[in-house]
């Protein structure tokens, strides 16, 4: 199919979105939807529903929204800022900024650069979540802390989603700057792009319209809590943005840099740094940034989840085409895959095909079931009629109770797609793929869900 004239293509679909966000939203029970486009220049912007069920307003392009993990983008950008500066580079040691860094495995602590801290590729466990409290010490305390935590993998061997290697990306901002973390985002990002709707802070959202988060319990919609501690938010915690300013933050780095950076510098962030993975979009990662190809066309992408908002950020920069979605809810996520591949197809012209599963028999899935290991917890995984079923049990020092981690992560069903990928087919993960990893025998030895799980022994 074949994208629509530019010139009147976000005209000519404002309705069918609009139509399609508030039947997904109803259907799915997500309180707030917020959309903005970018094509060609023009902008385009869908909103829905209510701030909150407690205390509704109308959303719209200026409400605010928790980004999660698309703050990692913005402290990539930061490191690349001070890259361009010579206050940074990529393949030195973080112990060259911080002499002090101490992990538990000595060998990735020496040798661990600034750049695995950003393509997620350092190989410890990266769900490492602790409350080292709000102060400005809080990142500092928290990485003094990573000591004790597991070391999953061997450094720069494989790519799993890390969050608490972007906590040390951001604590080597704040000693290179000699300010805290949000300061030198606001200083080195926020005020160069204009981007006056960007906050961490809850004293400096809760005087704004902003959406609070929501997650289903017991088929009923709750408001979910808002804090996070503050040395989680250079991964994500808490940062809040209206969908407005993320596209002035998207025209900034599908353009030229501005005269604040430089475009070879933007084009580095959204090239392969990574060895070429298997997992959810390839497990590819340049600078911070996801990559992946949908029908011969390269996406540059994140997303992003924190108490109960799931959200969107999707860049094609060979068509000048940005979108972002915001919602609300944790069932977003469902809403997130069903619009963000329609998007795709109406507006560029781009389907992913996903191939039909393998037709295997209960004896050949055996080799998939077991326990899988990582930090968040384990993953058991067992065979469900013609198909496998994972729940994952959470580690109890990650402080989330029986009831939220159900909320966050319920049962997955999935089938095994060719090439040892795998498709989730129902719940609010559907229709998201993983990998499965193997030794050089041929035997299964990990999943892949963005996060990489370790196979228990027998």
């Amino acid at each position: 199919m074949m994208a629509r004239e530019s010139t009147s293509v976000l005209q000519q679909l404002h309705d069918e979105l609009a139509g399609r966000i508030a039947e997904a939203a109803e259907r799915l029970q997500v309180p707030g939807v917020v959309a903005g486009i970018l094509l060609d220049g023009e902008e385009d912007f869908v909103s829905y529903g209510v701030t909150s069920i407690a205390n509704p307003l109308p959303v719209d392009e200026g409400t605010l929204f928790q980004i999660g993990s698309t703050t990692k983008t913005y402290t990539g950008t930061a490191i690349m800022m001070l890259v361009e500066q010579g206050k940074i580079d990529l393949n030195a040691t973080v112990r060259t900024y911080l002499p002090d860094f101490t992990l538990k495995d000595e060998a990735t602590a020496a040798n661990v650069t600034v750049l695995h801290l950003l393509n997620h590729t350092a190989g410890w466990g990266g769900d490492f979540e602790v409350d080292t409290g709000y102060g400005d010490d809080s990142l500092a305390k928290l990485v003094a802390r990573l000591i004790e935590v597991e070391q999953e993998s061997p450094l720069g061997e494989r790519v799993s989603y890390n969050n608490a290697a972007l906590c040390v990306a951001g604590r080597v901002i704040e000693v290179v700057t000699g300010k805290s973390y949000e300061q030198a985002i606001r200083d080195l990002i926020y005020e160069p792009l204009g981007l006056t709707e960007h906050f961490f802070f809850p004293w400096e959202i809760m005087t704004r319209k902003f959406a609070a988060g929501h997650t289903l319990s017991h088929g009923e919609l709750q408001v979910t809590p808002w804090y996070e501690p503050r040395g989680a938010h250079p991964p994500g915690a808490e940062h809040a943005a209206s969908v407005r300013d993320q596209m002035r933050y998207a025209r900034f780095h599908l353009g030229d840099g501005q005269g604040i950076m430089r475009p070879e510098t933007l084009k580095q962030m959204q090239t392969l740094t990574t060895p070429q993975g298997s997992g959810q979009h390839g497990s590819m990662f340049g600078i911070t940034w996801m990559l992946h190809e949908i029908d011969g066309v390269k996406f540059v992408s994140h997303g992003g989840s924190c108490r109960g908002h799931m959200s969107a950020f999707e860049m094609v920069p060979e068509r000048n085409f940005a979108l972002a979605l915001n919602t609300n809810a944790r069932q977003g996520q469902e809403l997130l895959t069903e619009l963000t591949a329609w998007i795709f197809e109406a507006y560029l012209g781009v389907v992913e095909q996903i191939p039909d599963p393998l037709p295997l028999t209960a004896e050949e899935l055996k080799e998939f079931t077991g326990i899988y290991d990582s930090q968040t917890g384990a993953l058991h995984v067992s065979i469900d009629g013609d198909h496998l079923l994972g729940k994952l049990e959470i580690n109890p020092e990650m402080g989330i109770s029986e009831e939220e981690a159900e909320a966050t992560v319920p049962p997955l069903p999935f089938v095994i797609l060719p090439n040892d990928r795998f498709l989730i087919t129902e719940g609010i993960y559907k229709n998201l793929q993983g990998a499965i990893i193997r030794n050089d025998e041929g035997r299964v030895t990990a999943i892949d869900l963005g996060r990489v799980m370790t196979k228990r022994e027998e």
